[in-house]
């Protein structure tokens, strides 16, 4: 009977005491799906409202609607890099990515993942006509 008190008191006691090891949050990984994403001040309204106000539509050559595919990293300090602008219309291209290089004064709220600032990726689409 001692022994198997003291076998069950053993076998409990390690579940008991056992901690399951969290995989550590890489803080050099830019992520596309954090727990929780990165926020800009005022949030989206605020940044359209400051990217519209700081884009110079006189620059874009060409007419009709054009789109440009605007992506950067945003660090976990809230500042942002990597600002790459794709489309089809390279004039318009040039200017989203400038107008991104412009607002970069203001910091984002970065995203998280368990609680811990990481780097994580911002898309965004924007179309625009032009005549």
């Amino acid at each position: 009977m001692k022994k198997n008190s003291l076998f069950i008191a053993l076998f409990f006691g390690v579940f008991a005491f056992a901690q399951e090891t969290e995989k550590p949050v890489d803080t050099v990984k830019v992520y596309e799906m954090p727990d929780q994403k990165a926020e800009f001040p005022g949030g989206i309204q605020g940044f359209r409202n400051a990217f519209t106000g700081n884009f110079d539509t006189g620059k874009i050559k060409g007419r009709g609607r054009f789109t440009t595919h605007i992506r950067f990293t945003i660090e976990p300090d809230g500042t942002i890099s990597n600002i790459t602008a794709t489309g089809d219309n390279k004039s318009l291209n040039k200017e989203a990515a400038e107008t991104m290089e412009r607002i970069k004064k203001y910091l984002w709220k970065p995203a998280k993942i368990d609680g811990i600032s990481v780097k994580s990726h911002f898309n965004l689409p924007i179309t625009m006509n032009f005549e």
